[in-house]
């Protein structure tokens, strides 16, 4: 009978563990991800919105330049520009909830990642020490059976001065 080794349990948790270090890793990376997506799109709509608003802004001022704009107008461009500013406020909020999301899903990553080589490095040393205590064994069984063979032989030899 092959004696079971004693910290097999010990094995199988530390492979377990490293399964779902990894499962971790990549569900935190995913979630990165996506936040860098998320982050991406905001960006893009307050460009996009800075974009437009300058075009607006270009066209009122043309208009108030060319004397085309009646004092309406000029009350209107007033209440339009502090709508603006409060958009643009608006946009630049989102971006940096998105952007401070984004950093934060990537240090999750990043320690996703240190607690799996922790784990690796766990898993590695008890499958170091299993391989170790697996040759010794086979060492002492190798010596065993060495010895019973000697004593075999030592029993079987002619002894001196018998007769062959």
């Amino acid at each position: 009978m092959t004696p079971k080794y004693p910290l097999s349990s010990l094995e199988s948790l530390r492979e377990r563990e490293v399964e779902t270090r990894t499962r971790e890793l990549a569900e935190a990376q995913l979630a990165a991800q996506r936040a860098e997506a998320r982050a991406a799109e905001a960006k893009g709509q307050r460009e996009r919105f800075e974009a437009t608003t300058e075009a607006e802004r270009t066209e009122m001022q043309a208009r108030l330049e060319s004397g085309a704009a009646r004092v309406a107008d000029m009350a209107h461009a007033t209440a339009w520009r502090q709508r603006r500013t409060d958009e643009r406020a608006a946009h630049a909020g989102r971006e940096d909830v998105a952007t401070g999301n984004a950093k934060s899903k990537r240090s999750e990553v990043q320690t996703a990642q240190r607690d799996l080589g922790e784990a690796r490095a766990r898993a590695k040393a008890v499958k170091r020490h299993h391989d170790q205590w697996r040759e010794a064994k086979q060492r002492k069984t190798e010596a065993a059976e060495e010895e019973a063979a000697e004593d075999v032989w030592a029993a079987t030899r002619p002894k001196r001065g018998e007769p062959c």
